[in-house]
């Protein structure tokens, strides 16, 4: 009865623990009851796991927090798998360093079979553990969920490290006495983890690589029909000459009409003239980020405006390469903030423009928003997007302050977000 008893409060505390990680690495916000909810049918699983053989426990506490995650919060069926391993994984951490705990101070772990009151006492401290853990490290493992459930591809490694930190702990064979060889095994334990993490993040930036290779191939695609287009619409334009010499030689009285047709399927031309207005632009990587970015434009139905001076075209042109890399990074920053705000607003509008100013050229970029904009931030590094934003601001500064050929502004008029970037184009420059 004893036994029960103690199985059964242990149940309660691991549950507890449970559900404590799985809220602070999840961040899930949801009504008490669900919690609740979620803590009775742990607690049941916990207590009959005190009955199972260990080296079964580790499938039963994966397969029955996945269908709980899944039925009581609404997650689908990968994410609920990806928040219960990462729960069982930091459960697992902390029990690795409870049984090293244990070790050092001389308890002889093997006795936890025959002692049921010192099971107890370690499954309380490393409940303990788990929640200080997941508490003070909240930021670290939600990086980890994200990570996972951004990459579900990679989500074997989060297996492979969580069935390998079970393994050395089950029955704690790993740390049955405080010996060379616990140290040893330990030492190997760390090495093994840090490699799959590494391996890991490698694999996140193959797969981020993968995503921009498929978008940069999806426009690629859509400049390749433009060019079809155009020289499909030149051959044409070459036989409606034609047609339209005879009949100017035959002086039909066809040829006015003809020639309402054809100036009707020129106004059609809409990539066309997006052509020739883009060739207004300097080359040296602003053309092709704005090809780039106004079809992005287009997929997010923002309307766009876009205008090059041709002086302002011949100044940019007379600077030096690295000058022009630092001047793409900024614009890809400001059309991105643009296109974010844009978004979120009603209407949805931006417009670009290419000017010359006494021995000066200014890009500027206006767009809409939703919202209000904090007037007194602007320039500080402020952004409307919220925490965990405004990298592009910053690399738009450290830019500017290593260079003094360019200046950046912004600034709100008319309920229009202006950025500007003031670029010095004299011959010293």
């Amino acid at each position: 009865m004893k036994n029960i008893i103690i199985a059964i409060l242990i149940g309660l505390i691991q549950a507890f623990s449970m559900i404590v990680v799985f809220k602070e690495i999840t961040d899930e916000k949801t009504n008490l009851k669900k919690y609740l909810t979620a803590y009775f049918i742990v607690s049941i699983y916990m207590t009959i796991a005190s009955f199972i053989p260990s080296q079964f426990r580790i499938l039963g506490f994966m397969l029955i927090t996945t269908i709980i995650i899944y039925s009581v919060f609404n997650f689908n069926a990968i994410e609920s798998l990806i928040a219960s391993v990462t729960s069982l994984l930091i459960i697992s951490i902390s029990e690795v360093f409870i049984t090293v705990i244990f070790s050092l101070i001389g308890i002889n772990l093997n006795l936890l079979s025959e002692s049921i009151l010192l099971e107890l006492v370690i499954n309380i401290s490393n409940s303990l553990l788990s929640i200080t853990l997941s508490f003070v490290f909240k930021k670290l493992f939600r990086k980890i969920y994200n990570f996972f459930i951004r990459n579900k591809k990679i989500i074997i490694y989060l297996f492979m490290i969580v069935v390998f930190v079970y393994l050395i702990i089950v029955k704690n064979a790993m740390f049955s006495g405080f010996q060379l060889k616990s140290i040893i095994n330990f030492i190997i334990f760390i090495i093994f983890f840090i490699f799959l993490f590494l391996v890991a993040i490698k694999e996140e930036k193959n797969e981020s690589l993968k995503k921009i290779n498929e978008q940069t191939t999806k426009y690629i695609i859509k400049y390749e029909k433009i060019i079809t287009d155009q020289g499909k619409k030149t051959h044409e334009f070459k036989n409606q000459l034609m047609v339209i010499k005879g009949y100017a030689k035959n002086k039909s009285p066809k040829l006015m009409e003809y020639l309402d047709t054809v100036i009707d399927d020129t106004n059609k031309l809409e990539s066309t003239y997006l052509i020739s207005q883009l060739n207004k632009f300097p080359d040296g990587g602003i053309k092709g980020l704005l090809y780039y970015k106004l079809y992005e434009m287009e997929d997010s139905k923002i309307k766009y405006s876009i205008y090059c001076e041709e002086s302002a075209k011949k100044k940019i042109n007379r600077l030096k390469v690295t000058q022009m890399n630092d001047i793409t990074k900024i614009l890809g920053v400001m059309l991105d903030n643009a296109i974010d705000a844009t978004k979120k607003a009603k209407k949805k509008e931006i417009n670009i423009s290419l000017c010359s100013m006494k021995g000066n050229s200014c890009i500027t970029v206006e767009n809409t928003y939703l919202g209000n904009i904090n007037k007194d931030k602007i320039g500080t590094g402020y952004t409307t997007k919220g925490k965990g934003h405004g990298f592009g601001l910053q690399l738009t500064k450290d830019i500017i302050k290593n260079n003094k050929y360019l200046k950046y502004e912004f600034s709100v008029v008319d309920n229009m977000v202006v950025s500007k970037l003031f670029i010095s184009t004299t011959t010293k420059n």
